[in-house]
């Protein structure tokens, strides 16, 4: 398997970097990181709070023609996995998935990933992939947010980090390319934030308890919610109390 040749660019400040990267002709390995996000995104009309020149933010543009549209939650597990083994590494610490795609750590949520595919036909033509990862900044208006320097006490180098971060987002394309899905979907629940305990959740603004207990080959969280296992698109279901 050939590997993703990364192209890195930067720009100092701009609204949204998936934003800035639609916008160019741009190729398989393209990375696009900022010093400061005007107007960051997280998923739905979620913003993504960061101090200039603090933390990584970025987005990769890859193809994806090998990944049916039915399986596109593969790529979400798979970069999600990517980031979380990132953070793991420099931090040794444990962290976690919390479905559908931010990273957890200490109770606290210190990435996330918005990932934006565009369908031509039956195929997947590219997919634009937004992190955000709170690296050097130590004060949140978020209580419920952390960063790698609030774990480790010291400053780190961004660029370094998104370097680490390519490669291991290079091993899950090439796993995907594979076809190897039954390992990204094993790897992906292993890392489930709270999976097999008792959460509370908003469901049709209704406060209930449930177990996650699995996500499906179609990226919906499973919960077991009165004895019955249901099934839940993101936005269908809101996890409360994250960090009880």
């Amino acid at each position: 398997m050939f590997p993703i040749h990364f192209k890195y660019h930067f720009i100092n400040q701009v609204n949204s970097t998936n934003n800035y990267i639609k916008n160019l002709n741009a190729e398989n390995g393209l990375v696009v990181y900022t010093a400061h996000q005007t107007a960051g995104r997280g998923m739905a009309s979620n913003t993504w709070e960061s101090e200039p020149n603090k933390n990584l933010l970025c987005s990769i543009l890859l193809e994806f023609h090998f990944v049916k549209i039915e399986h596109q939650a593969y790529i979400n597990m798979a970069i999600s996995i990517a980031l979380q083994t990132v953070i793991k590494s420099i931090t040794q610490k444990n962290c976690f998935i919390k479905w559908p795609n931010d990273i957890y750590m200490e109770n606290k949520k210190i990435a996330g990933i918005l990932i934006e595919n565009a369908i031509q036909g039956i195929v997947l033509k590219q997919t634009i992939i937004g992190i955000g990862l709170n690296v050097n900044q130590m004060v949140f208006e978020n209580k419920n947010a952390i960063s790698l320097k609030n774990i480790l006490n010291h400053d780190l180098e961004i660029k370094a980090i998104l370097q680490q971060l390519t490669h291991e987002i290079n091993i899950v394309y090439q796993t995907l390319k594979q076809g190897n899905y039954n390992y990204i979907a094993e790897q992906y629940n292993q890392l489930l934030y709270r999976k097999n305990e008792i959460c509370q959740f908003i469901i049709n603004n209704k406060i209930c308890q449930g177990t996650i207990v699995n996500v499906n080959n179609y990226g919906l969280l499973q919960v077991i919610i009165d004895n019955k296992l249901q099934e839940f698109a993101h936005k269908e279901i809101a996890m409360i109390n994250v960090g009880c």
